[in-house]
């Protein structure tokens, strides 16, 4: 009775894992729970005892034969993966280099042009409304899956659901990410080199003559490499595309994406530097604080469904702006981005710089108790980031979102951590690890990717302190999100451009 039991609970325990596991494994764990129950059957009778051995030899052949074939695959593309992060790596500095160039210039003419009155504010709003314009009609003339971050385009061809024109892709991304992201739209460049390094690793397949499934694998872990490098954060670049991009941890596809991450990396630091992304001194946390830090992720969760869903509404379709010939939305959103850009150039671009004074904000106490006089700016200020971050996206130039949610998770957090000081001023509250936390959570909320926003901010930060705030922080804001029922924006996207794909397929058809 005992064993009986011992055996009953055994298959209730395999069974609940099951439903747990990704589908590649599944299928794997299924083969050996059927197994158990061809062993028990086979306890009741002598002669189907043979049937299940001889099933059990063909199942453990298989799973042998699987498993040298992975291996070997993965002997094969481990140093392919190697040589693309070389190359992912020189990509990503030169495109960071030529954009913080551009930067620079942008910054030096809009802080002249401010001492000529309306003279300069006209040259704000035509040096941004041309590049932004420029930007968009390069993308929409020459490869319309160049437009946006890149992501779900990269999703769907992994998915074997859309094509992959590589030399097209990085020829309009880097020139129109250029240009775009130069005249100030509020977008990053992480999403344009994670597209551009999984092309290049569609270029590399190519070139070595590679399989379907090694194709895969090295687009995959050109993507990883592309994160990698733009963030100098490897372990993120890595996890991104086995939680978000592939969901496959195949044993081939993750040595793959470490192999090309690890070498992008390097090749970036030895350029660039070993500087993490983001300078700033983390304090060390009470556990009374995690409370506070729980109401920032539910707050950042509410924000990250909003956020979604405002992308979605302003890059619609279906839109009436989104209808006007090519190059007027470009002109228009750019025109609006250069007049602001007159008045508070540091609102401009991706929002790196504003971050860090953010940081530098939260650790100085004078600051921060100037701040809570002036609390009321900060949602004024966050509402005006989020307009330009959703009116730069709904232009469809080559350009991410990944740096500006980053920008808007730590405005969050600062308002938190300042209200918490408000509300109860025992508390020690350090408003830098808010504003840090604060990027993790939003992240989080939005791509639903808490692992990777724990990492990457980890890694952006060197923030290793800040685990316990960065777990709290971003399940309670996946779970609020997750509550809600917003889908993740990634997913979002793909499912939108494939039916939209549909639609076009249907018309032409008829």
């Amino acid at each position: 009775m005992q064993s009986t039991f011992r055996w009953v609970l055994c298959n209730c325990f395999l069974k609940y894992i099951l439903d747990g596991v990704s589908p590649a494994r599944k299928g794997r764990q299924t083969k050996a729970f059927r197994l158990m129950n061809f062993k028990s059957d086979a306890t009741e009778s002598d002669s189907s005892l043979d049937e299940n051995e001889e099933l059990q030899e063909g199942e453990v052949a298989a799973e042998r034969q699987s498993f040298l074939e992975s291996e070997a695959r993965r002997r094969q593309v481990v140093p392919r993966a190697a040589l693309l992060g070389v190359f992912v790596g020189l990509l990503a500095v030169t495109f960071r280099m030529a954009l913080e160039s551009v930067d620079r210039a942008r910054t030096l003419e809009f802080a002249h042009w401010q001492t000529l009155g309306w003279l300069g504010f006209v040259l704000c709003v035509l040096w941004s409304a041309l590049g932004a314009g420029a930007g968009v009609y390069l993308v929409k003339k020459f490869a319309p899956e160049a437009g946006g971050s890149g992501v779900p385009h990269l999703k769907g061809v992994l998915l074997g659901l859309n094509t992959l024109r590589p030399v097209r892709i990085i020829v309009v991304k880097f020139l129109g990410g250029l240009l775009a992201l130069g005249s100030g739209l509020v977008m990053g460049r992480e999403g344009p080199t994670l597209q551009m390094g999984g092309s290049l690793g569609a270029l590399a397949a190519r070139f070595l003559g590679s399989d379907t499934r090694s194709r895969q694998i090295l687009i995959a872990a050109g993507a990883a490499a592309g994160l990698s490098a733009a963030f100098n954060a490897p372990l993120a670049g890595l996890i991104f595309v086995l939680e978000e991009v592939q969901r496959d941890f195949d044993p081939a596809m993750f040595a793959a994406a470490m192999m090309a991450s690890l070498v992008a990396d390097v090749i970036g630091r030895l350029i660039s530097g070993s500087a993490p992304a983001f300078s700033v001194e983390i304090a060390p946390t009470s556990l009374v604080a995690l409370i506070a830090y729980a109401v920032l992720g539910i707050g950042c969760g509410l924000a990250g469904v909003a956020f979604n869903r405002a992308l979605m509404w302003g890059s619609n379709q279906e839109a009436r702006w989104q209808k006007l010939p090519i190059p007027v939305l470009g002109l228009v959103i750019g025109a609006i981005i250069g007049g602001i850009g007159f008045f508070a150039p540091q609102f401009l671009s991706a929002g790196h710089g504003m971050t860090e004074a953010l940081f530098s904000l939260g650790e100085s106490p004078s600051l921060v108790a100037a701040a809570k006089h002036l609390l009321w700016l900060i949602p004024l200020l966050f509402a005006l980031r989020f307009a330009m971050t959703i009116g730069s996206y709904s232009t469809g130039a080559a350009g991410g979102f990944f740096a500006p949610i980053l920008a808007l998770g730590a405005q969050l957090g600062l308002f938190v951590a300042v209200s918490t000081q408000l509300v109860a001023p025992g508390l020690l509250i350090h408003p830098q690890n808010f504003a840090v936390v604060g990027m993790a959570a939003l992240f989080a909320a939005s791509v639903r990717a808490p692992l990777t926003s724990i990492v990457l901010i980890i890694e952006m930060t060197n923030g290793y302190t800040l685990i316990l705030p960065l777990l709290t922080a971003c399940l309670c804001a996946y779970g609020t999100a997750d509550a809600l029922n917003d889908l993740p924006i990634y997913e979002a996207l793909l499912e939108r451009d494939l039916e939209r794909q549909l639609h076009q397929e249907k018309v032409l058809a008829l």
